[in-house]
């Protein structure tokens, strides 16, 4: 009885501690939060993937480059247009995360990329990590979210990849497991 116990269990044990699908559905309620965040907040957030992390920024006005004189009634007022930054979101639930061994964010595909009608400018932050960025999704204040794709995979050859559909509107953001319509 034991050896046919053994048989059934040890089989079903996750040595890795990490599981495919309780990673992509923790992407899936991190990405729906950020997207609810961006409508709350009014601010563009964007998820930005390396192969073994994620990371959110938020974009946010730069107030270096704004230039008014008020010395006198007068004078005339002189005014530059503002610059936005993308800025590191550290707040929970929307801090980094590393993703466990064996998995990795294999690809991330985007039908198109937006503009945002502003200048923007990097902080550099993300092109100074050490890993190369996979790819990004943007959540707008409006509900509007980049169309993408994202692929969650492991490295151990058995185990299907697992892909995460970012659409704007009622179609929202879901799993599909890799040979799935």
């Amino acid at each position: 009885m034991i050896a046919v116990t053994s048989a059934m269990v040890v089989p079903s044990l996750d040595i890795s501690g990490a599981s495919l699908d309780d990673e992509s559905e923790r992407l899936q309620s991190t990405l729906r939060y950020a997207s609810q965040e961006a409508q709350l907040s009014g601010e563009p957030l964007r998820w930005v993937a390396t192969k073994y992390s994620w990371h959110f920024e938020v974009l946010v006005q730069d107030t270096a480059n704004k230039k008014q004189d008020f010395a006198s009634l007068s004078s005339t007022t002189t005014y530059t247009e503002p610059s936005y930054t993308w800025q590191a979101y550290e707040d929970e639930p929307l801090q980094p995360y590393e993703i466990p061994a064996p998995l990795f964010i294999k690809t991330v595909a985007q039908a198109i990329e937006f503009d945002l009608g502003v200048e923007v400018k990097n902080t550099g932050q993300a092109e100074n990590k050490k890993e190369p960025i996979v790819g990004q999704v943007l959540f707008l204040p409006d509900g509007t979210t980049s169309l993408s794709d994202i692929v969650l995979a492991s490295e151990d050859d058995g185990v299907k990849p697992v892909v995460l559909r970012v659409r704007p509107g009622p179609a929202g953001i879901r799993l599909k497991k890799e040979g799935e319509n």
